[in-house]
């Protein structure tokens, strides 16, 4: 199997991931940034097939990581649960980790072409993968925050009882 086939996979496979994720998320602006990233791996499949096939690419500007930012910082500001399981938030953690696998193939393939276009079009695939972890990576972080309290209930008020306070 060519890189090119390769990344073509990870493309599907991350796409069906967020579509999957979608169906099941705890609150619509996940659900609506989850769909929002099916849709930008959608067009990340469409650039690959045209370069496979050697057809001109038609790139067309998806800038939706704004909106999602938007989103993603509504929900921080919340003081919502969202009652993710442990393996629930492995799902997401798992999406997060894919998108940083890509962004490293595609750097593979820019630094790999000679051909000048080519190699603009993985860097720019390559950043947009860049931008889709660091929104799983916080998404991860909303998510997982009630997880982590619970895990470090103990150690809530040390700084009380450091300064004093009984």
């Amino acid at each position: 199997m060519d890189i090119l086939e390769f990344a073509l996979q990870q493309e599907r496979q991350i796409e069906r991931h967020y579509q999957s994720l979608a169906r099941k998320a705890p609150h619509e602006g996940i659900r609506n940034i989850l769909e929002m990233l099916a849709v930008n791996e959608q067009h990340h499949e469409a650039v690959l097939e045209q370069m496979k096939k050697e057809i001109p690419v038609q790139q067309r500007q998806v800038d939706f990581i704004q909106g999602a930012d938007q989103i993603l910082n509504a929900l921080t500001h919340s003081e919502e649960y969202f009652g993710l399981t442990e393996d629930e938030l492995v799902l997401y953690q798992r999406a997060r980790d894919i998108e940083y696998q890509k962004e490293q193939t595609y750097l593979e393939l820019a630094a790999r072409s000679d051909n000048v276009k080519q190699r603009q079009i993985f860097e720019e695939l390559a950043a947009e993968e860049h931008h889709h972890y660091q929104l799983m990576d916080n998404l991860c972080d909303l998510l997982g925050r009630t997880h982590w309290y619970l895990e470090d209930g103990e150690f809530y008020h040390i700084e009380d009882y450091a300064e004093g306070v009984y």
